[in-house]
């Protein structure tokens, strides 16, 4: 079969790399590139971002795949701690012209571009509800967004967390009030809640709901009245 040389070579060179890490290879079909794949086992929560591109016979015009053909790739991975209570958030970008990392070249080659890029880039969550790592990817550019700002309003301590109906939280004192804004899992409308009431609500949509709450940051550090 066309893949059959290619994946023999890469099962038997990354087999006990594989083991000692606690991962699993699988091949995935992707439009014109098939790619190997590298999942934890046998919990299958974490994926490294490392991929092995395969091209399909329509790309190459060959019976039998080849290591010229095959090109090796990295998605980018962004991972930051969130709050002081030990959550930490990740940002995955998908392949593209500037993180694929090129021709493998000969099987040696390529093996041990991989075996590296294995052993060194950190995976990233595919399930949901892992404990201290955020679902909403929105709430995760909102830190992005906000950090700076908590941290020049004299905000110290962030909490985050996240109940038992799946609504995320990250909650503050700011300037002698409490402040929670929160994330509903089965909705798209966030809130700001101040000392237990509801003053602003808006699209979870990173851009819109970052303005609204830095509005509100920004309101309560200066101790604007607005909306209070």
């Amino acid at each position: 079969m066309y893949f059959d040389k290619v994946m023999r070579e890469i099962e038997t060179a990354l087999g006990p790399l594989l083991k000692e890490l606690g991962l699993r290879l699988d091949l995935v079909e992707y439009d014109y590139y098939s790619r190997v794949i590298f999942t934890q086992e046998p919990e299958a929560e974490w994926r490294s971002p490392v991929q092995i591109l395969l091209p399909i016979p329509m790309v190459t015009g060959r019976q039998e795949l080849g290591w010229e053909d095959v090109r090796i790739g990295c998605q980018p991975v962004y991972s930051m701690v969130m709050g002081t209570n030990g959550w930490r958030g990740y940002k995955v970008l998908g392949l593209g012209k500037d993180n694929d990392e090129g021709p493998a070249g000969s099987g040696e080659m390529g093996l041990a571009a991989v075996s590296k890029l294995l052993a060194e880039e950190e995976w990233y969550p595919i399930v949901r509800n892992l404990p201290h790592i955020p679902n909403s990817q929105d709430m995760i550019g909102v830190w992005e967004d906000l950090e700076e700002a908590l941290k020049q309003s004299g905000v110290g301590e962030v909490t985050l967390d996240r109940d038992e109906a799946g609504d995320e939280t990250i909650a503050f004192e700011c300037n002698g009030h409490s402040v929670v804004l929160r994330y509903p899992a089965r909705s798209r409308t966030v809130s700001v809640v101040v000392d237990g009431r509801v003053t602003d609500t808006c699209d979870s949509d990173r851009y819109v709901a970052s303005n609204v709450f830095a509005y509100r940051i920004e309101a309560l550090a200066e101790s604007w009245d607005h909306g209070l």
